[in-house]
């Protein structure tokens, strides 16, 4: 017994380890793309490439800082105000509030997506709209205003539906299904989920379809349908391991 003990401690200490090794790995990345980006802005002839590699900077979340992504996307509202570039504007502030929602400073986050719409809303681009949108109800669902998360989400599906933006759907009805989770109206929640999964395995989106599968198995736990849960689990992890998604796949296993 103690042997065994001491084997699990041992498998622990390798499984932690892995997971420094990947956030050091990560760092490593989110240093060169942060470099690279860098060299771009200053390599860049004239302001206009200069505000399209801000933006794309702050695209890049999860391989730079998000820091550096905050301070990029600073330098680059100087010129978009310039510019008068209300679009540029709304996308870079909703940058820095998805930054600041990372980093877990909602009060922040939220005026920067409060900016954003601000802007966004004086513009005809309705898919960076519905992206701000969509960050909002997000942060709202963070901190468990779910009626102010609804509102969002319902805006943001509201634009997705009339541009018939299938990637858009799919994203909204997975994320917009767990504030209804979490108001326990759980059939609700199971049918935007289902939708979710339809949408993903039509546009062959891997991720997404991983995300539903796992979000139907949530919604048939909390209803004590473990034979439903543990089968669309068994098909999340399935996919999981020709993604070679190893912290999707531990959360996988730890639910099943």
């Amino acid at each position: 017994m103690f042997h065994k003990f001491l084997l699990d401690c041992k498998q622990f200490l390798n499984g932690i380890a892995i997971i420094f090794l990947l956030l050091f790995l990560a760092m490593l990345k989110g240093m060169a793309q942060s470099n690279t980006i860098v060299e771009k802005i200053a390599n860049s002839k004239n302001d206009d490439d200069k505000l399209g590699h801000y933006i794309d900077a702050g695209r890049k979340t999860g391989e730079i800082d998000f820091e550096t992504i905050i301070e990029l996307s600073e330098e680059g509202i100087k010129i978009a105000k310039k510019k008068n570039d209300l679009n540029a504007l709304g996308v870079l502030e909703r940058h820095i509030g998805n930054s600041y929602y990372f980093e877990g400073k909602y009060d922040k986050a939220a005026k920067s997506f409060y900016q954003s719409l601000d802007y966004l809303e004086q513009q005809n681009n309705s898919t960076e709209l519905a992206e701000t949108f969509n960050s909002t109800a997000k942060l709202f669902r963070k901190t468990r205003d779910l009626d102010k998360s609804a509102q969002y989400y319902e805006k943001a599906l509201e634009i997705y539906t009339k541009l018939k933006d299938s990637v858009g759907l799919a994203t909204i009805y997975n994320e917009y299904g767990v504030v209804h989770e979490y108001k326990n109206d759980l059939k609700t929640a199971e049918n935007f989920y289902a939708r979710s999964l339809a949408i993903n395995k039509a546009l062959k989106n891997s991720e997404g379809i991983c995300y539903a599968l796992n979000n139907l198995a949530g919604v048939f736990i909390l209803q004590a349908q473990y034979k439903k849960a543990e089968d669309y689990l068994g098909q999340a992890l399935a996919l999981r391991k020709i993604l070679n998604d190893s912290l999707a796949l531990g959360i996988t296993y730890s639910d099943l």
